[in-house]
């Protein structure tokens, strides 16, 4: 296998996100001032449960948040990382109340033998375990995995989701604070217990030489690579095939 080049430029931070599959860095007041302005200009009135701007199927929510998020995170992308760009903007909110996400891993968004997709979530206030925020699997980004993207996707380790609930841990994070992920890394989030709704802003990386490439799973289990332009997930909802 080549081995695939450093997407941050902390060593320490690298080190981490390589061993563990994430990391927590901080994130200025600048880029947080600038997604509060932006989730607060383009809110849908109406939240309900969990909802990914990324996700949704109609309206102008989807579009504003990927061009939006992605302006507005453009010096902490620069200050962070390698040389890379940014393919998906999203507010990811969860509504106070029982919502759970399961742990799961994110699309491989480009050929995962040369290159890491790296996501980012970052809250727009504290975010602790009775908030429902992030939690991951230590090293779970070298686990084996299968092509992850649309259409009928194999879930590998649907069996043993109770072990994988187990070996979640929560990373809390402060205002001002990100936790950076490999696309690999199985992660979800816990119920709110509070009394208002958690709002993140999130990205995903992936370095300015690499493809985007949607994966799209048929039924007979035969995958469809597609190469796609860097704005395919403001004009179609993620699990959509371009």
């Amino acid at each position: 296998m080549v081995s695939r080049p450093p997407s941050l430029r902390d060593p320490a931070r690298q080190r981490e996100l390589a061993e563990d599959g994430f990391c927590v860095v901080e994130v200025s007041e600048d880029v947080l001032a600038g997604l509060e302005a932006l989730y607060r200009r383009i809110r849908p009135d109406v939240l309900e449960g969990f909802t990914a701007s990324i996700q949704v199927e109609h309206g102008s929510y989807r579009h504003d948040a990927h061009h939006g998020v992605r302006a507005a995170t453009k010096a902490m992308v620069s200050e962070l990382f390698t040389d890379h760009r940014v393919v998906a903007g999203n507010f990811v909110v969860k509504q106070p109340g029982p919502w759970v996400v399961e742990p799961h891993q994110d699309f491989d968004f480009t050929d995962e033998k040369r290159w890491a997709a790296v996501l980012a979530w970052i809250p727009l206030h504290d975010a602790d375990e009775s908030a429902g925020c992030l939690t991951a699997i230590r090293g779970s980004h070298l686990w084996p995995t299968l092509p992850r993207g649309s259409g009928d996707h194999r879930f590998p380790y649907g069996g043993e989701m109770d072990r994988l609930r187990d070996l979640a841990v929560p990373v809390p994070l402060r205002r001002g604070q990100a936790v950076l992920y490999d696309a690999r890394t199985f992660h979800g989030s816990g119920p709110n217990l509070g009394d208002r709704e958690r709002a993140a802003g999130a990205f995903a990386v992936i370095p300015r030489e690499a493809p985007l490439l949607h994966h799209h799973v048929n039924p007979d289990d035969t995958v469809t690579v597609v190469a796609v332009d860097d704005d395919v997930y403001a004009d179609t909802p993620f699990h959509g095939y371009p």
